[in-house]
């Protein structure tokens, strides 16, 4: 699955339109809202989300993380906050490898 999938996926779960996601989207140069077309162009994978990641987030009701999972990258706001330890970050990547395999032991 892709991001702009998972996109699609997540408004329709919860039950909101295009056009309601894309109202609470703002705009990169900050004036208004995305339209609904361009919210359609995000679903379908012809626009990158990563503009609006933040907003995008809000309006599906999941965690940025989540978003930035389907681009391959870490949440500026994780990189922002590593200490240093790298034992840490072996440590967080293996639970979420067993997470995933379903070893939630």
């Amino acid at each position: 699955m892709t991001g702009h999938e998972y996109i699609r996926i997540r408004r329709v779960a919860i039950g909101k339109s295009q056009r309601n996601i894309a109202s609470r989207i703002r705009r990169i140069d900050g004036d208004g809202s995305i339209s609904p077309q361009m919210m359609n162009c995000i679903e379908h994978g012809r626009r990158s989300y990563k503009p609006y990641i933040a907003d995008l987030a809000d309006a599906l009701m999941v965690d940025d993380w989540v978003l930035y999972f389907f681009l391959g990258e870490f949440p500026p706001s994780y990189i922002g906050a590593f200490d240093g330890d790298l034992e840490k970050v072996s440590n967080a990547f293996e639970a979420f490898r067993s997470t995933l395999r379903g070893n939630n032991a």
